[in-house]
């Protein structure tokens, strides 16, 4: 039935030319050629775009202007004889949906609501490249190779593990939602938690490094970082409200109010407002010190709470930091600072580094989650900073997170970021051994890795 209906969308939108159709000028029939290599690289890069636009594109690069109301009359002959890409309602699609529109429509929804994104346009030579279906930009290639010695490292004498790397590929690309790849790497035969967790680290990289139509052509971290520009900073902190007798978020089986919202209420979960303006006030010094040295950002980021600037914003200069942790030792070295925050500094100076680990439970002093440093699973409570983190990560438990743990005077605390999936299974881990709240614990998350 899905096929006999796609088959009848085709054509539906893809009708032959009539015969005035020949009568077009040899000038104009040599462009086809040039206009099918533009068509197929936008096509490909971003799923769906309309003729006007295409247009655009190809006259920013060309002396020989086309007309959006050509496009149609150019392409057709091509389209019929190969399908690389097609004719829908008001589009120019990929031809990976002549078997499957509703994928397209998808695509289509989402372009709709990222109105305000620019899509993803890199240089001619680049964009061109995106005429073979199958091309890799560096830096995702680089990943993805990386997944498949790690997959083939793991699964050496399996057979099927070309099938299910194919498969992960498939679902980060295809899948609207965004963990849909999780579904397939739940079902990997994997050894051990620690295994399955190393893998899916390098698997979160690689997904994110894909050009995904429905984001434009952008990966799902450029998309992020565009939205929160053009998106008031307000509407990006808006959680979905969660009225008081609803069932709670965490999934606890409780009501919200006599769950987390009792939780968040109570404020003990988190910093008090005298230690998180401290925390942020050392987070910021140490971040601006980031940006000026490495010329991140055109911002004097000053050291002082609250801050003006978008998380995005925040998350580009983290990156540098993660990629180069003794940059704070540098910082140590010339900052001028109180000592309290010169102490808070130096236990931050060894140990900074990023971490997953699983959300299990909120608790009214901390939440508790479990971290595997030394080959065994055991727990730690995390404190919020300026909200408690059933808030900052209200969703249902446990579930997966990637984080930088530090020692904040006597509680552990995260730096600012958590990046949270849903879990991939239900993992056994002992609930019922001490959960570790001292700070001088994390030493040993660098000693042991």
């Amino acid at each position: 039935m899905k096929e006999s209906l796609s088959i009848k969308n085709f054509e539906r939108y893809n009708k032959p030319l009539g015969p005035d159709s020949e009568d077009l000028p040899e000038s104009r029939k040599s462009l086809r050629e040039n206009l099918d290599m533009y068509t197929k690289a936008a096509t490909n890069l971003y799923g769906a775009i309309e003729p006007r636009k295409l247009a655009a594109i190809y006259n920013k690069y060309n002396k020989i202007r086309v007309e959006p109301e050509e496009i149609r009359e150019l392409l057709m002959p091509l389209i019929l004889e190969n399908k690389d890409y097609c004719f829908y309602k008001d589009y120019i699609v990929t031809g990976f949906t002549i078997d499957d529109f509703d994928y397209i429509e998808m695509v289509i929804r989402h372009h709709e609501d990222l109105q305000p994104v620019p899509p993803y346009e890199p240089v001619k030579a680049e964009f061109l490249k995106y005429a073979d279906p199958y091309y890799q930009d560096k830096r995702e290639k680089k990943l993805w190779d990386e997944l498949y010695e790690l997959m083939d490292e793991t699964f050496p004498d399996s057979p099927r593990m070309e099938i299910w790397f194919g498969r992960l590929w498939f679902a980060g690309k295809y899948e609207e939602k965004a963990s849909g790849y999780l579904e397939v790497f739940e079902n990997l035969p994997h050894r051990s938690l620690k295994q399955k967790m190393k893998m899916l680290g390098v698997l979160n990289e690689a997904c994110n490094s894909l050009r995904l139509h429905r984001h434009k052509g952008h990966t799902s971290v450029e998309a992020a970082e565009l939205i929160s520009k053009v998106l008031p900073r307000d509407a990006l902190r808006t959680f979905q409200k969660t009225e008081m007798d609803d069932p709670c978020p965490c999934g606890s089986g409780k009501k919200y109010w006599e769950c987390c919202r009792a939780i968040e209420n109570a404020k003990t979960a988190q910093l008090s407002k005298e230690d998180c303006q401290l925390f942020f006030e050392t987070w910021y010094g140490l971040l601006g010190y980031v940006n000026r040295t490495k010329h991140v950002l055109k911002v004097d980021l000053k050291p002082i709470y609250p801050n003006v600037l978008a998380d995005a914003q925040y998350l580009e200069i983290r990156k540098y930091l993660e990629a180069e942790p003794s940059l704070i030792a540098d910082y140590i070295s010339v900052c001028d600072v109180s000592e309290e925050k010169l102490e808070i500094l130096k236990s931050w100076r060894d140990i900074y580094k990023t971490s997953m680990g699983i959300m299990l439970e909120h608790r009214p002093e901390h939440s508790v989650a479990a971290f595997d440093f030394e080959g065994t699973l055991k727990l730690y409570g995390i404190k919020g900073l300026s909200m408690a983190l059933s808030l900052a990560a209200p969703r249902k438990l446990p579930y997966v997170i990637e984080t930088v743990l530090l020692p904040f005077k006597d509680v552990i605390i995260y730096d600012t970021f958590i990046q949270a999936q849903p879990a991939f299974e239900r993992m056994k881990i002992d609930r019922d051994q001490e959960v570790i709240t001292n700070p001088g614990c994390l030493a040993m998350i660098c000693a042991s890795d």
